[in-house]
């Protein structure tokens, strides 16, 4: 089958529209922001060390967490019981069980 130029992509050059650019588009490549010399521990531009501000937000919802816990009846322990509780049913899968077999004799 025979295509046409005008069938094809034109170059956008509106004295030639026949002319197709075989050649890619001039990409260039990633780069991160900032500057080459900046700290490496950095992630999306961030320090990996928390501020202050947002561990104060963290230990209050934590804090909010546990303290409903305790208002809703449960032991001043149970994020510690509820850890062991999942634990133990991950662990009793088989796969993992086999893994705890010599401990239970």
């Amino acid at each position: 089958e025979v295509v046409h130029s005008s069938d094809l992509e034109s170059s956008g050059k509106p004295g030639m529209p026949g002319l197709v650019s075989m050649m890619p588009p001039n990409i260039q490549p990633y780069q991160a922001q900032g500057m080459a010399g900046q700290d490496d521990r950095k992630v999306h531009g961030r320090s990996l060390s928390a501020d202050p501000e947002s561990m104060k937000k963290v230990a209050a919802a934590v804090g909010g967490i546990w303290v409903l816990g305790i208002m809703l009846g449960f032991d001043y322990l149970w994020p510690l019981s509820l850890v062991f509780d999942l634990l133990g049913g991950l662990m009793s899968v088989p796969p993992l069980s086999w893994l705890l077999s010599p401990f239970s004799w």
